[in-house]
């Protein structure tokens, strides 16, 4: 991982991950400088596969962010914000490179940003100018932290606001080494680059081990939630997690640039009981749709729709707990002297047939991901209609900060942020994990959204087609314009071409 200008802070770290969350991050906080919360910070929360369709704020109808909706009062929402990728991998490294998947290369489950981007995040950008913390829950994430190198002044270790000590590569002793140390052990040796179940043998110990966590841990803190302790391969609170950004953002003694990649909401779903409870009865169940065809073993709808149900719950309880954060940094000061983004990796789905985002779907939940920013100036929320990119993260934070934005950034500055809001403009999101990341891509999802629109080129040897949805008018894509004679969608199908070409797709 990068290198600490106090060399002893991270295995200090990573002892005090595998005690009690709270209790260890406190004991950290009294070692560390005292907090300058004058100071200008720029603060970027990830909550992973955390989908707008399913947040009030963005129009849902199930209140399962109120907190956050208050938040919003004094923010600027960004209401058509997509993502690059439709997981973790791609999703995160357009965020933090500002580079399309088809550039950075970061295309693979468990894949790694290629070497020409590898130093060209927003940690590296940032770094002449600010100090650089990052944190990740995200096993995959966390990878590109490491990859940031010296860009990284502060990388705290996977586990710190975690309750247990499940995961090899992030041990003490693999400090200076800890890619390769991934590579050997979680991703050759249990996942197979598949996942956890890609190993018959490894899997099922991962597993074991993980129930048996559990097992000891929810006496003491499983009061309270629904099924079980949330997990990001290690057992964790949601207490917990809030407890280590505010401790964290305490410790910050010169203005930092603070990266917070959150698991929560993504699955398993282990929401508090009150509100899976408060959404069982309500009568909010979404309809049906037909499976769509690309997917090989479609998800029973009747699961569909209970992970749904608990899924909205998990979103509301994360909620409850970031209305403490949202109150420390009301009264810190934080708030009013510092920049605060929140957004997310990609979002989540419950339909046609998918459940979580493990699918070569670009459907609208997927893509269309939260993005609030508070900054100092900012008295009322205000609101962008026009379409945005997550590779504009990058352009725009550059900006705030007083860098001069990198000739290889692809997206642009944020409007209201230092840019303009375009009508017209086209954003891409692309999902390539079949391919290798080191040749050219020949199977491949890859949506252009414009005007209201959003085209979709499906290119499998098991399925090839094109689907035309209008996002405003239709969000829940029921009705495909693919067939009809529409002089605009007929222009976007042409740039549709233009753009596999561009970049380099098979057609």
């Amino acid at each position: 991982m990068a290198n600490n200008n106090t060399p002893n802070r991270r295995d200090l770290l990573k002892l005090l991950s595998v005690l009690p969350a709270a209790a260890g991050v406190s004991s950290l906080v009294r070692a560390l400088p005292k907090a300058n919360n004058s100071s200008g910070h720029i603060i970027l929360l990830v909550f992973d596969a955390w989908s707008a369709r399913n947040v009030n704020l963005y129009g849902y109808k199930r209140e399962t962010m109120p907190n956050l909706t208050k938040w919003a009062d004094r923010a600027i929402v960004y209401r058509q914000h997509h993502t690059a990728g439709n997981y973790t991998v791609p999703g995160t490294a357009s965020l933090l490179t500002g580079a399309h998947p088809w550039s950075h290369r970061a295309i693979n489950l468990g894949g790694r940003i290629n070497k020409e981007y590898q130093n060209r995040t927003l940690f590296n950008v940032l770094s002449p100018k600010m100090n650089t913390v990052g944190f990740s829950q995200n096993i995959y994430a966390d990878q590109f932290l490491a990859q940031s190198g010296s860009g990284l002044n502060s990388h705290l270790p996977f586990g710190s606001f975690n309750l247990n000590d499940r995961v090899i590569y992030d041990a003490p002793f693999f400090t200076r080494d800890s890619i390769n140390a991934y590579s050997a052990f979680e991703d050759g040796i249990v996942q197979h680059g598949k996942g956890i179940d890609g190993s018959l043998f490894m899997g099922p110990l991962v597993r074991l081990k993980a129930t048996r966590d559990q097992a000891v841990l929810l006496p003491k803190y499983g009061e309270g939630y629904y099924n079980g302790l949330p997990e990001s391969l290690e057992s964790y609170t949601l207490a917990g997690v809030v407890d280590g950004m505010i401790n964290t953002l305490e410790s910050l003694s010169k203005p930092s640039f603070v990266y917070f990649h959150v698991f929560a909401p993504h699955d398993p779903y282990r929401p508090y009981a009150r509100f899976f409870n408060a959404f069982k009865d309500d009568g909010l169940i979404s309809p049906p749709k037909p499976d769509h065809p690309i997917i090989g073993n479609p998800v029973q709808l009747k699961r569909m729709q209970s992970e749904q149900l608990k899924y909205d719950a998990f979103i509301a309880s994360w909620d409850q707990e970031l209305a403490r954060f949202f109150e420390f940094a009301q009264t810190s000061g934080l708030r009013d002297s510092s920049t605060i983004v929140i957004t997310s990796d990609h979002g989540e789905m419950h339909e046609r047939g998918v459940s979580g985002h493990s699918t070569q779907l670009l459907s609208e939940p997927l893509l269309h991901i939260p993005l609030i920013i508070t900054t100092p100036g900012v008295t009322e929320q205000k609101n962008v209609s026009s379409l945005t990119s997550s590779v504009d993260i990058l352009p725009t934070l550059t900006n705030l900060a007083g860098v001069a934005i990198p000739d290889w950034v692809e997206g642009q500055l944020l409007p209201l942020m230092g840019g303009q809001e375009d009508p017209a403009r086209s954003v891409y999101a692309l999902e390539a994990g079949s391919n290798s990341a080191f040749a050219p891509i020949t199977e491949y999802s890859f949506a252009i959204l414009k005007n209201d629109l959003k085209i979709t080129r499906y290119q499998y040897k098991n399925y090839t087609g094109t689907e035309v949805f209008n996002f405003v008018k239709d969000p829940d894509e029921n009705t495909d314009l693919h067939d009809q004679n529409d002089p605009e969608i007929a222009t976007i199908k042409l740039e549709l071409g233009k753009k596999i070409a561009e970049f380099g797709l098979a057609n």
